[in-house]
């Protein structure tokens, strides 16, 4: 198994594996400046990949993923479900999907490791469950 960060997804959704690969692409750079840019890549990657079941609505879409990579699993379907809500959440209140003077800026490597990681797990899971 290929480790998580370097990892070539192959879903049907091309756009969805290049926003991924170019998050990496930009996540190993050691200028904070590209690192950042790869945070708001795989978070649109996230954002992506809610809407993968296009013949439905977002939210039905991601509810849909979820149960696919719960397999089942009531308290797996709770605790991704749950880390979607908070990844969603962070998204909207740091800058890494919106940049209003409101919103908290990432400046520090340590958290651009820590959220970067946190998405890619999550991203890992579903995109790994639909190749």
């Amino acid at each position: 198994m290929q480790p998580l960060i370097n990892k070539i997804y192959n879903t049907k959704d091309e756009k969805l594996n290049e926003l991924v690969q170019l998050a990496h692409d930009k996540f190993v750079l050691p200028n904070i400046e590209d690192r950042i840019h790869a945070l708001e890549k795989i978070w649109d990657a996230f954002e992506r990949v809610k809407t993968y079941y296009v013949e439905k609505n977002k939210k039905q879409s991601v509810e849909e993923l979820i149960q696919l990579v719960a397999n089942k699993n009531s308290g797996i379907e709770q605790l991704i479900n749950d880390e979607a809500k908070a990844l969603t959440s962070i998204g909207n209140t740091f800058q890494i999907r919106h940049f209003e003077t409101n919103k908290i800026e990432i400046t520090d490597n340590k958290h651009v490791d820590y959220l970067f990681y946190r998405m890619i797990s999550l991203i890992h899971l579903f995109l790994t469950e639909l190749e």
